[in-house]
């Protein structure tokens, strides 16, 4: 059987885990919106901001905006910013 103190520190590992998962998370959120601000989207266009938050709302649209160029980026925060109107 598990010790108290085994299972205290179990539940403090995992917590630790979420923390460093959740600031790794608003790293990546800062990242996309620095990159979507280099490709020419701004908080000014709010329909292109627009597309920039729907991005960041799905883990897997935001790696694949991470890794393309400068024109891609440009894309797919227009065809989120199109979503919807």
């Amino acid at each position: 059987m598990e010790s108290k103190h085994e299972t205290m520190k179990g539940l403090l590992a995992a917590r630790d885990k979420d923390d460093m998962v959740k600031e790794d998370h608003k790293k990546k959120i800062k990242l996309v919106q620095q990159l979507a601000r280099d490709a020419g989207a701004s908080e000014n266009n709010h329909m292109l901001w627009i597309g920039v938050m729907r991005i960041i709302l799905v883990e897997d649209i935001m790696e694949f905006f991470i890794n393309s160029s400068l024109e891609g980026r440009m894309a797919v925060i227009k065809h989120y910013a199109s979503i919807g109107h």
